[in-house]
């Protein structure tokens, strides 16, 4: 399903997508989207039964995701960080399973499945029962998780909620119809899939030996806990969570611009999959550097003791290279795709990583 969705933010900015909670729209970002959209470039979707996209069953996880992938594909964010709230944390995950995220920002989603099972089947009869006694029983639910959300807050969301039984039975019908074997079979099965960073925000302390369980299934996974938030951190203070994003998610082509007004180089594969993001192709398809770090010319690289040598058959250079963002997983990308489409001009890479800088000893092509 191609869901009903808004495109905005920043033209070359790193891509990312925002998936709002049960009963919520699109609309739920609002507060977040002039901040956001100065720094990245947004996709902005209502899921399927929400907002003004169709109202069509079923609703479990992986539909969910299938047609986010699908309007992600449609608007041209082919990969992108997905971030989701609630719900959208589930869906987000899920889309992390098919390949179609580069990372995800899971909001006070705990992915302990079976632990929120306990806590619907004690209401599971309200749920069921007349539209009256269902509509307070989930006005009941979310008042409960809002935390020291502002008052005008509590009433903006409010005022979005579409409270539809079916959709909402429909959303939480594998929580509530299945064992709660069953679901950690189901849960263990789909965070093995994600390979991605992963980061958990929880205003909801999801309780002791959570960050261990996560980690021991999406290794890639860091869990923060604001404490005493509530359900909606991001809302509560959004200056903090926009300060988390920027700082989590590499914008390269603001920094490749700033390394070439610098004097710097870049040099990428022409068939590189990350090369389109530069769009520096010259005569280079001899090189082969990190399209994620900054690379400076040889100025002060023995004092740094960081180094990229390459060679270009007219001898080798030497270049500093100062650290960006998730650079090591970008390596290994750069490193396997290589190895891989050009085995014969790969000659090989010595890396050494840690909290504050990288060298690289070799790492050049014929």
């Amino acid at each position: 399903m191609l869901l009903a969705h808004d495109t905005l933010g920043r033209d070359g900015g790193p891509a990312v997508v925002l998936l709002h909670g049960i009963t919520e729209s699109r609309r739920a970002w609002a507060p977040l989207l002039d901040d956001l959209g100065s720094w990245f470039r947004l996709l902005n979707v209502d899921l399927r039964g929400h907002g003004e996209s169709d109202v069509a069953g079923p609703y479990d996880p992986m539909t969910y995701a299938s047609d986010v992938v699908e309007t992600m594909r449609t608007a041209g964010f082919d990969r992108a960080n997905v971030v989701g709230h609630s719900l959208g944390g589930i869906v987000a995950s899920a889309v992390a399973a098919m390949g179609a995220a580069e990372r995800v920002v899971n909001i006070d989603q705990p992915m302990q499945l079976s632990a929120f099972k306990a806590l619907l089947t004690e209401v599971e009869p309200q749920l069921r029962g007349d539209e009256a006694t269902f509509r307070s029983t989930m006005e009941m639910i979310f008042s409960a998780m809002a935390g020291p959300l502002p008052a005008a807050e509590v009433e903006r969301l409010d005022s979005l909620r579409s409270l539809r039984q079916d959709v909402v039975l429909g959303t939480w019908a594998s929580v509530l119809e299945s064992s709660e074997a069953e679901l950690d079979a189901m849960v263990e099965a789909l965070a093995g899939a994600i390979t991605v960073p992963y980061l958990a925000i929880h205003g909801i302390d999801p309780g002791e030996g959570y960050t261990e369980w996560l980690h021991s299934l999406v290794p890639s996974s860091t869990v923060e806990v604001w404490a005493d938030q509530g359900h909606f951190p991001h809302l509560v203070d959004p200056a903090r969570f926009v300060a988390r994003l920027r700082e989590l998610i590499p914008d390269l082509l603001k920094d490749v611009n700033l390394c070439l007004k610098q004097g710097g180089v870049i040099f990428v594969p022409i068939n590189h999959p990350f090369a389109d993001r530069f769009r520096l192709f010259e005569s280079q398809k001899h090189l082969a550097l990190i399209p994620c770090v900054i690379q400076r010319r040889c100025a002060g690289s023995e004092a740094t003791g960081q180094k990229f040598i390459r060679s270009t058959g007219q001898g080798r250079k030497s270049l500093s290279v100062a650290r960006h963002g998730d650079c090591k997983e970008f390596f290994k990308s750069f490193c396997q795709f290589y190895q891989s489409t050009a085995p014969d001009r790969f000659l090989g890479v010595c890396q050494r990583f840690d909290d504050v800088s990288v060298s690289i000893s070799r790492a050049f092509c014929r």
